[in-house]
């Protein structure tokens, strides 16, 4: 009875954040009037960005601060408006969730040039995942043209969103990109022994820093200037976030591109990984690809909970504001299991 109970209880966690983080138990998709007038803004600063950078003259300084905004727009959000259109799409293919009408009619008052008709509610999101495209074409194409005014200044290469993870599973016109993006054509599947070793090093991080919050309040009682003591919560909460969105979360969705190319067979597992550095359970599970990525995935969502957790119990003792992780290419597969199981 205790273990049903423990289950019942995290399978009801798991819902509460799949709602929480989709919109789910909602008649409509999650998309309103302040996301069409997003959309009808963010061209504003791009434009802004992309003139600045064909002018020339200009010092590097001021260059880099374009090339710099163009990034911050991209992935603040050009990038996650994309994954709200990609999980709304999906949502409304599915006959699950559709466009409020007073969103719907708004459109002509945000966008009346850019989505000036549309057939169905499918035919509008398509419309308004093609304008983000755009958008994120721009950004990516002005950047690439435009960082060797610059000294030093590196490549930027965007990791995979929900929109290639939707292109991964057969629904992408063009193929080729689908290659570029995931490795597709290779025989052997995009993981190897230092991957796993990164997967095993983000536990160890995500506990550290629990471990280290933890001396940060039990401290907190001799540190007596506040400023010093919310200085400390506030150290550790940006280093969590750090570990989350440059290590978790692209692995998160690496792990998932493996899955596929596993699941579609389209890729072999490969048979020369290491078990040095990964974890004594992981190094037991190396020539089994769907146990190894069954544990790396638990690794990794365990670190993602710790890390969110952590910043989300103590950001007020931070002084910081809520943190709501961009969407990725993990909640979009969460996305479509519970689709699948509905």
């Amino acid at each position: 009875m205790k273990l049903l109970l423990e289950n019942w209880r995290e399978y009801i966690k798991e819902q509460e954040e799949t709602n929480e983080i989709f919109g789910m138990g909602k008649k409509y998709i999650d998309l309103d009037t302040d996301h069409l007038d997003a959309i009808q803004q963010i061209p504003i600063a791009i434009n802004h960005a992309v003139r600045g950078l064909e002018e020339e003259g200009y010092s590097q300084e001021l260059y880099k601060e374009y090339l710099e905004k163009l990034i911050k727009d991209y992935e603040e959000e050009v990038d996650p408006m994309l994954s709200r259109l990609m999980v709304a799409k999906s949502q409304i293919d599915k006959s699950t969730r559709t466009i409020d009408p007073f969103v719907a009619k708004s459109v002509n008052h945000y966008l009346p040039d850019e989505v000036a008709s549309w057939e169905n509610d499918s035919d509008l999101i398509k419309q308004l995942i093609e304008l983000i495209l755009n958008m994120r074409n721009k950004i990516l194409g002005a950047y690439k043209r435009h960082r060797n005014k610059v000294s030093n200044m590196p490549p930027y290469k965007p990791k995979p969103n929900m929109h290639d993870l939707e292109n991964l599973m057969g629904k992408a016109k063009v193929r080729e990109e689908v290659n570029e993006i995931f490795g597709m054509g290779k025989d052997t599947a995009d993981i190897d022994s230092e991957t796993l070793r990164k997967v095993f090093e983000t536990q160890l991080d995500a506990d550290y820093l629990n471990k280290l919050i933890r001396s940060v309040h039990s401290a907190s009682s001799v540190i007596f200037d506040p400023k010093k003591r919310m200085n400390e919560y506030k150290r550790v909460l940006i280093m969590a976030i750090g570990v989350y969105e440059k290590a978790v979360d692209p692995l998160l969705s690496q792990m998932m591109v493996v899955k596929k190319q596993i699941e579609n067979g389209t890729h072999k597992w490969p048979t020369d990984l290491e078990s040095r550095g990964v974890g004594g359970i992981m190094s037991h599970k190396l020539s089994d690809p769907t146990e190894a990525l069954e544990h790396a995935l638990k690794v990794l969502y365990r670190a993602r909970d710790q890390l969110l957790g952590l910043y989300a119990k103590h950001k007020q003792d931070a002084g910081l504001p809520p943190y709501n992780p961009p969407k990725s290419m993990h909640d979009l597969e969460k996305l479509m299991d519970t689709a699948k199981e509905g």
